[in-house]
């Protein structure tokens, strides 16, 4: 996309910002003060995705931020993923900062929502049985929902799941046919292996529904974790913080320094970017990255896909570029240095 045009978007679509609500189960007994952990959380990841978006606006001949940005886009063709990226982040900057004072099940909201919308979930008990039917269904976004995803989800909201791994889920509000895209895939890649079956595109297996919103699931363990840690930012404090052995030696699994900054805004950045107004970006599950696990998460990973439409790439990008408007960069290793 040309940069003219790409200017003209964003402007036009900072008129009209996405609106997201919070369900009452996010300030349950249960959750007791994560609302506002939330609401901070997420006005945080705009100032990451508009300080990420200004930088690639105004420093893009910058010798670190093109160092970033060229090991997470790659070399081949990296003007086009560089517009592409900004076009991302100019996207979902248009958010709106602060929730409705509507919630979900309020008639008020359901009369001006879209699906550039978000509502934002901390139970599953808007998933309930079709009776006669493999499948459940989902009362906010109005379709069905499978059945055995149903256990997982409840999990993700369980405040006993031990099983720390997935932080939350984004359901987009379009109709999408997932049998005969998987179909697609399969056929793609016997033919043309993993690119093409990576290449195989969404769109033509997505009917829209302009007034249904997305909806994002909140993790209780992922809440409770930052709750715990006073919900951190990226900030200079956990810079300096994440630049120490202590921090470094706790690290676990593969993860590198960077990657160790966890934070909401950085876990908003990334759902943002699955839904209608981020332009239904994946965790890229098509790559030959040796031990990288069926989706791209992190540093490491996001540097070796090389994929602008991975929405943790456009996550460690919006930290990246933080982390060099506090004076530091980020290496290839995942290390913060100070410029």
């Amino acid at each position: 996309m040309k940069l003219n045009t790409l200017f003209f978007l964003t402007v036009v679509g900072r008129c009209f910002a996405a609106q997201y609500s919070i369900d009452k189960s996010c300030n349950s007994n249960e959750h007791a003060g994560f609302r506002d952990g939330i609401v901070a959380g997420w006005q945080e990841a705009l100032d990451l995705i508009n300080n990420a978006f200004d930088v690639m606006t105004n420093h893009a001949g910058d010798e670190k931020v093109q160092a970033m940005c060229r090991y997470l886009f790659g070399n081949a063709d990296f003007d086009n993923k560089f517009n592409q990226a900004r076009a991302t982040l100019g996207n979902i900057r248009v958010f709106a900062r602060d929730p409705s004072p509507f919630e979900p099940q309020d008639d008020r909201w359901k009369a001006t929502r879209s699906n550039a919308d978000v509502e934002v979930y901390c139970d599953a008990v808007r998933i309930v049985p079709e009776e006669g039917t493999k499948y459940h269904w989902d009362t906010a976004r109005e379709q069905r929902f499978w059945a055995d995803m149903t256990p997982k989800l409840q999990a993700c909201h369980d405040p006993r799941n031990t099983n720390h791994l997935t932080m939350a889920t984004t359901w987009k509000s379009d109709l999408f046919d997932m049998g005969r895209y998987f179909k697609a895939k399969r056929a793609a890649r016997a033919i043309g292996g993993t690119a093409a079956a990576a290449a195989v595109d969404r769109a033509l297996f997505t009917t829209l529904r302009p007034t249904h919103v997305n909806t994002m699931d909140l993790c209780f363990w992922f809440l409770k974790l930052m709750a715990d840690r006073n919900w951190p930012k990226i900030d200079s404090e956990q810079v300096e913080l994440a630049k120490t052995p202590e921090f470094i030696n706790a690290l676990t699994g593969a993860k590198l320094p960077v990657d160790g900054l966890q934070t909401m805004s950085g876990l908003f950045v990334h759902e943002m970017t699955h839904t209608n107004q981020g332009g239904s970006l994946v965790d890229q599950t098509e790559n030959d990255i040796p031990g990288a696990g069926r989706q791209c998460y992190g540093w490491r990973c996001c540097g070796l896909l090389q994929d602008v439409r991975n929405s943790d790439t456009i996550h460690m990008l919006a930290v990246a570029l933080k982390i060099w408007s506090l004076k530091h960069w980020v290496n290839a290793d995942g290390q913060i240095i100070p410029l």
